[in-house]
């Protein structure tokens, strides 16, 4: 009996393998597609049929962390977390000759740092990220041909590239650097690469998402949403990162259009984030209710505790802008009641309703109208009042921020936009919470520099820095030490 439990345990491990076979690549695509159920039948299927198949436990721990990543479910995430070690060790008792051993080892690590990110345990999610560059250094010198090293090797370049100040002691540890412009031409090179043709979704998405929240740079953004062409119509994800882009780049219409011509859901698990996104740009259109449809279907199907002190914040300012005092006063109170601090647009709702103060209805719609692109009505908006109507100086400073936004986004003369953000940052310096000096000293920081004045551009960043405990700090003073530094050299 002992000698047949060791011979099976012996053979078990001999023929364990790596098998990128159809069934787990059909898997794949339906994960990526969000397809889980279909995904889930296929790994089912392949555990009776090729129980040693290493792809099976790769498939799973991606179709777990789609789920977390798209559900926002901790509970989940939790659960997963605690399985972290078994899942990796079962991936070592698997042909350590294959490419796909590190590989896969990578892939978990990389999987796991992302959700360490999605519920902000920062410290955790880079040393995933150590982890994840360290296997795959590895398997590039031991198969220095599989093409798929790039797509990690790419995306942590990025990431390590830019990470905060703070946590980069972590980095100092393991004398790893990132590389943000190498990390980008890896990953690109994969998009249309007939050996990775089946990851070229995720890939989109991957870069996509980085240019937008790392490089911010317009004319990759083009040059991404013409790789993704239709395909935001049959894939959530694409959907998703397309709307993003189109609202980046200050076409509010067509990101209404992705947004209402996203895929079918039969066969999907629920992306209801979409909606909420939908509602956003319709608010940009001041379309009242069909921006307070899209927020109300977010609630009731939302699985998520994000996103619900943004979504009750913003239909109180419907409220308020439809003059309905009641309505307004009982959404500022849910935004207390209700959802979580983890992200900052959700941070910011919760501070407003605290103050129970909104600017004045112009300057509201103002802002919407340029959130939207919409910038030739925006300024007419704000263009119907003048700084002596307000009668606080909430509203004076936001008035002059607000202005030189539109007059910049217009391409109005310079002069003229630096005087208005000049005003703003004079009557707002002193301002608690507002961010409107301390951005606006971050712009023309940004002006000073473009037009080689590196004196001022210095002195503006550092007036910026100076600034501290307002929204969205963490963003603007991230943007004015880049700054800092370029000026520097």
């Amino acid at each position: 009996m002992r000698i047949f439990i060791f011979i099976f345990f012996i053979s078990t491990n001999l023929y364990a393998s790596f098998d990128m076979n159809e069934s787990m690549i059909k898997t794949y695509t339906h994960i990526i597609n969000l397809e889980l159920n279909d995904a889930k039948k296929i790994l089912n299927n392949e555990r009776r049929e090729n129980p040693n198949n290493g792809i099976i436990i790769l498939n799973q721990n991606y179709l777990d962390f789609v789920n977390v990543i798209v559900s926002d479910d901790f509970t989940y995430y939790k659960k997963l977390l605690k399985e972290k070690s078994r899942i990796i060790k079962s991936l070592k008792e698997i042909d350590n000759t294959s490419p796909y051993y590190l590989f896969v080892q990578s892939e978990i690590h990389l999987q796991f740092a992302f959700m360490q990110l999605k519920f902000n345990n920062y410290t955790l999610a880079i040393f995933d990220f150590i982890q994840a560059y360290k296997l795959l250094q590895e398997n590039k010198k031991n198969h220095p041909e599989f093409i798929l090293n790039n797509k990690g090797l790419g995306l942590i370049n990025i990431l390590l590239g830019v990470i905060p100040e703070k946590y980069k002691w972590i980095l100092k540890l393991t004398r790893f650097e990132g590389d943000v412009e190498k990390g980008m031409q890896q990953l690109d090179s994969l998009i249309n690469n007939p050996q990775t043709y089946i990851y070229r979704t995720e890939l989109l998405f991957l870069i996509s998402t980085l240019n937008l929240t790392i490089l911010d740079n317009i004319d990759l953004c083009r040059k991404y949403l013409k790789e993704i062409g239709s395909d935001y119509e049959t894939n959530y994800l694409l959907n998703f990162i397309a709307a993003r882009i189109y609202y980046k780049l200050g076409e509010n219409d067509n990101c209404i259009n992705v947004l209402e011509n996203r895929p079918n859901t039969k066969g999907k698990i629920s992306f209801p984030y979409l909606d909420y996104l939908l509602a956003k740009s319709k608010l940009y259109k001041l379309e009242y209710g069909n921006a307070k449809t899209h927020f109300k279907y977010y609630l009731k199907e939302s699985k998520s505790i994000n996103f619900i002190k943004s979504t009750y914040q913003n239909l109180a300012c419907i409220s308020y802008l439809q003059e309905d005092d009641q309505q307004t006063k009982f959404y500022l109170n849910q935004v207390l009641l209700l959802g979580s601090l983890n992200t900052e647009e959700d941070k910011k709702a919760n501070r407003d309703a605290e103050r129970q103060i909104f600017s004045h209805p112009v300057l509201l719609e103002a802002r919407l109208l340029y959130d939207g692109g919409y910038y030739k009505k925006a300024l007419d908006r704000i263009e119907k009042s003048k700084p002596s109507n307000f009668s606080n100086t909430h509203d004076t400073v936001e008035y002059w921020y607000r202005k030189a936004r539109i007059l910049q986004a217009l391409k109005e003369s310079e002069n003229l936009i630096k005087l208005c953000f000049q005003k703003s940052y004079n009557f707002g310096k002193d301002f608690k919470t507002s961010y409107f000096a301390p951005m606006s000293a971050l712009q023309l920081a940004l002006l000073y520099e473009e037009n080689g004045d590196l004196k001022n551009a210095t002195l503006y960043y550092q007036k910026c820095l100076k600034i501290k405990d307002f929204d969205y700090q963490r963003d603007i003073h991230y943007k004015a030490n880049l700054g800092l530094k370029r000026v520097s050299y």
